[in-house]
């Protein structure tokens, strides 16, 4: 909203200068006219170029103005980047500070995931889930399909053993070739050794 309002106060500022400039240019032709016109009440060439030099210097000293008037809605806008920038930074921060993103492997068919196959970083050759824990209760965590991961074939393939267990599938087209998830993720609550799957918070899911 504050650089929509600074890039009006630009435009108007600009719009200002045009107009004077314009005007400028009106003056000087009014006094050829009257040179030509009333020569009786000509204005000496002297004058003339008083008068003009005066015109010029008001020009230039609106221009300056305008020039001024730029550059400080330019500062005004980069410091407003900036600040906004600092602010996604430190949401992004503050992110990372309360969840830890951990990754699964297929579940095991009676819908829970072992806490000892859980890994700290992405195994593209074991990976197939992504888990969100909430580090303020390390107990209950939500999760999703890596969709883009290489287990998708796999796992439609298999879906009744690798998807069944912990999601919901509310579509199935034959021959499909995609995953992709329906509402939020779902969600996990840890039981001992195991993650389990909440059983009304399974992950929606829909093969296409």
């Amino acid at each position: 909203m504050l650089i929509t309002v600074l890039l009006i106060a630009q435009i108007i500022g600009f719009i200002y200068l045009y107009v004077h400039i314009y005007i400028i240019k009106r003056k000087q032709s009014d006094i050829i006219k009257q040179q030509s016109d009333r020569k009786s009440n000509e204005i000496s060439a002297r004058d003339q170029e008083k008068y003009i030099y005066r015109l010029r210097n008001e020009y230039e000293m609106l221009y300056d103005k305008i020039q001024k008037l730029d550059h400080k809605i330019e500062c005004i806008v980069k410091n407003q980047i900036s600040e906004n920038s600092k602010v996604i930074l430190g949401n992004n921060k503050t992110e990372q500070e309360t969840y830890q993103m951990i990754y699964l492997p297929f579940p095991d068919r009676e819908g829970f995931f072992w806490q000892k196959d859980l890994l700290e970083q992405i195994n593209h050759n074991i990976s197939a889930y992504v888990m969100k824990l909430d580090k303020r209760d390390n107990k209950l965590a939500t999760f999703k399909f890596l969709y883009d991961s290489k287990k998708v074939m796999p796992a439609i393939a298999g879906y009744d053993i690798y998807l069944e267990p912990v999601c919901e599938l509310i579509e199935l087209t034959k021959q499909g070739s995609k995953i992709e998830q329906v509402g939020d993720d779902g969600e996990l609550i840890l039981e001992g050794n195991k993650w389990r799957v909440n059983p009304v918070k399974k992950l929606k899911i829909k093969i296409v």
